[in-house]
């Protein structure tokens, strides 16, 4: 009864061992050659390519999460919306910077990671005109001379709102 549950991992004991590994499946990065020599298995460069505009395309749906949390906070200014639409600025630049070492490890000669690169950081800058445009919205943009110069004067308003009725 007691070598029933034995089991036996010395190499080749196993009867699992006789059936042929599945279609892709590497035991090891590197393999012994017929002459002894180390070789080193290739991935497809195919699939390689396709990976690296996977990951060009990747962050679309982060950037237009953000655009959609930027328009649901409103133009009121409030440290939520004021919150988003600096995380909104900030996250792009960051991730425009960032893309070279995130792009390198899948440089090569028969990989081409330029046009994945530019169309990564174009959906990166898209998320960054639309914060600033929030920030326009908001009236926070410094779009007068008087914004940056103090003796100037302000700009006369161009049209005024009333409502309600008058307290008089």
């Amino acid at each position: 009864m007691a070598g029933k549950w034995k089991m036996d991992f010395t190499e080749g004991s196993h009867k699992s061992q006789s059936l042929p590994n599945p279609v892709g499946y590497v035991t090891s990065l590197t393999d012994v050659g017929e002459s002894g020599a180390v070789k080193k298995h290739e991935v497809d460069p195919e699939l390689k390519q396709k990976k690296v505009w996977e990951l060009a395309q990747s962050p679309f749906k982060n950037v237009a999460m953000m655009a959609f949390m930027m328009w649901m906070s409103g133009n009121s200014i409030q440290v939520f919306s004021i919150g988003i639409t600096f995380t909104g600025i900030f996250q792009p630049i960051k991730a425009i910077m960032g893309s070279g070492p995130l792009f390198a490890r899948f440089a090569d000669a028969k990989t081409e990671t330029v046009l994945p690169r530019l169309q990564f950081c174009a959906i990166q800058f898209g998320g960054f005109l639309f914060a600033l445009y929030k920030l326009n919205t908001m009236g926070l943009m410094p779009t007068h001379t008087s914004d940056w110069i103090s003796s100037l004067a302000v700009p006369q308003a161009m049209e005024y709102s009333y409502g309600g009725n008058p307290l008089m």
